[in-house]
């Protein structure tokens, strides 16, 4: 018996069954790859399932490890101060009270105010420091009023590491400043040794410099305040910038930042706590009160 001649018809569907099997072969092993890749954009290896809560290796109590988080830690209030100045004594080349001045030209007591002059030295030398301190998680907050603007650079430092405070044009700690020269400009930063300091969260030095919501104003009052925590192997830095809005005691905060410190030139060790100001400051601003609070 003759063998039936097969269809052409039969024939050319057969090859387009085949040929479409293999093209989804091959599309869905890009999706594959595309997925793998995509989890290596994002830092994602593994699929997230979304009853199971994440896993955090950090103690319950620890601020949060993350920068923009972080500048909410500012805002939380902390112990009231254990340490308060409010500078309400006579006039006097000194500043007293128990501070350290590393410069004693830099600083004068005048109208119950901590008042800055023009001195040659640089704020490493400025540097006016609370000896008997040593804290390790803790806030500073320097209140001064503004005579002229800009007012050059008012600072309030942190963990000022007592080995090197002594040393002339050294010191290590943590700070926040106003940008020498500007009345919008305010800097979180780490000092090491002599040289300039370092903004923080940025190796090019153009970290944690932020802008003010409004400039500077001479005859105004004004707060820096700076909170540092932690010891170990991440550092947490957080400090904010108020303007007196209303006395007694009512701020409004003007710009803060946060950042959290993981540099191997982080402080980790207690330090004192102090002021300073610039060089360009003479007469420019004059602190009104120092505080200092121990944080959580």
């Amino acid at each position: 018996m003759k063998r039936r001649a097969r269809s052409p018809f039969l024939a050319i569907l057969a090859i387009l069954v085949v040929a479409s099997a293999a093209c989804s072969l091959v599309f869905d092993t890009d999706i594959l790859v595309s997925n793998q890749d995509a989890g290596a954009d994002t830092g994602t290896s593994d699929p997230i399932d979304a009853t199971t809560p994440p896993r955090s290796d950090a103690p319950e109590d620890a601020p949060p490890n993350d920068d923009a988080a972080l500048v909410d830690v500012i805002t939380t209030p902390p112990e009231a101060p254990f340490f308060i100045d409010d500078f309400a004594r006579p006039n006097s080349p000194e500043v007293g009270n128990g501070w350290t001045e590393k410069n004693s030209v830099a600083f004068v007591l005048d109208t119950q105010s901590a008042l800055k002059q023009q001195s040659t030295t640089r704020y490493r030398d400025n540097l006016v420091y609370r000896p008997e301190i040593s804290e390790l998680d803790v806030e500073v907050a320097g209140t001064f009023k503004v005579i002229a603007a800009p007012p050059g650079s008012p600072q309030v430092h942190a963990r000022i590491t007592p080995g090197t405070v002594a040393a002339l044009d050294a010191l290590d700690s943590y700070l926040v400043y106003v940008e020498d020269g500007s009345s919008t400009r305010v800097s979180l930063a780490r000092q090491r040794g002599g040289g300039y300091s370092t903004r923080l969260g940025d190796p090019t030095n153009t970290g944690q410099t932020f802008v003010l919501s409004e400039p500077i104003a001479a005859g105004a009052t004004y707060r820096l305040r700076l909170r540092v925590q932690g010891a170990g192997a991440t550092i947490y830095v957080a400090c904010a910038f108020d303007k007196l809005v209303a006395a007694p005691g009512t701020f409004a905060t003007l710009g803060q930042a946060a950042v959290s410190e993981k540099s191997d030139e982080r402080l980790t060790t207690p330090g004192h706590v102090g002021f300073s100001g610039d060089q360009s400051s003479d007469k420019r601003f004059a602190y009104v009160r120092f505080e200092a609070s121990r944080v959580k």
